[in-house]
């Protein structure tokens, strides 16, 4: 029998039967992963103000309550821990300089990661093409970069540490819960886990050398930015999809 006239899955062995060369079909390649799609950018703001909120929440829950019981780990300072829970937030211009420093070395990391590894360069521009395809680079500013740092950097630094120990210990425990965290969500696995943690443990030692989470916070935001401002120069401009960017 011809082998045209055969379904798809027998055309190879009856090509092989008669002699004839196999052509390569995309018939048995498995089909590519979807990208993921845009969100509504009020769906991102949403979302954004909902989970900044419950993090605020819980801060705000810690430096009440917390002096007390900060300081968990053996051996550590806990009138410390107890200060740094209740640190004002407050930045002084050598802690500004020390925030925008440490953004700036968290953003060449990463490009410099996105560059050099293809699946960190997969997993970034796959977690981040839903959100910034949705929202205008003014938007992102506001629910990527500004309320998220804030709030994570107010319970994260500002009281996980603290809690913990005062020191290396606490900020390098509160790092890779903060990495395991980033483990959630579209396009993102252990390439965006590791940088995740190596950004947290680079916020925990702002923390520890500015004594309060203002400068971490501030670091964070515009690495996030970085990080904006990096996909939209591989990909394209903002507010290009779902959207339009309207928020």
């Amino acid at each position: 029998m011809p082998a045209r006239g055969l379904p798809p899955a027998a055309r190879a062995p009856a090509r092989r039967l008669a002699g004839c060369p196999v052509r390569a079909s995309s018939e048995g390649k498995p089909p590519a992963a979807p990208k993921p799609p845009p969100f509504a950018p009020a769906d991102v703001a949403r979302a954004s103000a909902t989970t900044a909120a419950a993090l605020v929440a819980a801060a705000a829950a810690a430096r009440a309550f917390g002096p007390p019981i900060a300081g968990l780990l053996p051996g550590a300072d806990a009138g410390a821990a107890a200060a740094l829970l209740q640190a004002p937030l407050a930045l002084s211009p050598a802690a500004c300089a020390s925030a925008l420093a440490v953004a700036a070395g968290v953003t060449a990391v990463r490009a410099a990661a996105v560059a050099a590894s293809p699946a960190y360069a997969t997993e970034f521009d796959d977690s981040l093409r839903p959100l910034l395809t949705a929202l205008s680079p003014a938007a992102a500013a506001l629910w990527l970069c500004a309320v998220p740092a804030a709030a994570e950097e107010s319970l994260f630094r500002g009281a996980l540490v603290p809690l913990l120990a005062p020191d290396w210990r606490g900020a390098a425990l509160v790092a890779a819960a903060f990495g395991a965290l980033h483990a959630t969500g579209a396009g993102r696995g252990p390439a965006s886990v590791a940088a995740a943690t190596g950004a947290g443990a680079a916020y925990g030692l702002l923390l520890l050398a500015t004594g309060g989470a203002a400068a971490p916070a501030l670091a964070h935001a515009a690495a996030n930015a970085g990080s904006a401002a990096l996909w939209w120069a591989r990909n394209g401009g903002g507010g290009e999809g779902g959207g339009g960017g309207t928020v």
